[in-house]
């Protein structure tokens, strides 16, 4: 089984906001197995400037970018010709 969270918050918060939302699943954890036993958490920090990164979704976000790029190249387009 694999769940995941995202959190967001300020490089001063960060840390003690990670330590809330790990205890939170080990509670949580305890609720749904209905048991003294917890399952294990990792958490990564990502600080910016740094970014999330996953293998699996570089091609996506490549994809992303592109299509960003495009729109706003054509948007360019349309505010160069309104305005001409």
């Amino acid at each position: 089984m694999h769940d995941a969270l995202v959190i967001e918050s300020s490089i001063e918060q960060i840390d003690e906001d990670v330590a809330i939302t790990r205890e939170c699943m080990r509670r949580a954890s305890r609720i749904v197995l209905n048991s003294e036993h917890e399952l294990r958490t990792d958490a990564t920090v990502v600080k910016y400037p740094d970014r999330y990164t996953d293998k699996r979704g570089v091609e996506m976000f490549g994809e992303v970018i592109r299509l960003l790029n495009q729109y706003h190249q054509l948007q360019t387009q349309k505010d160069v010709a309104a305005s001409a």
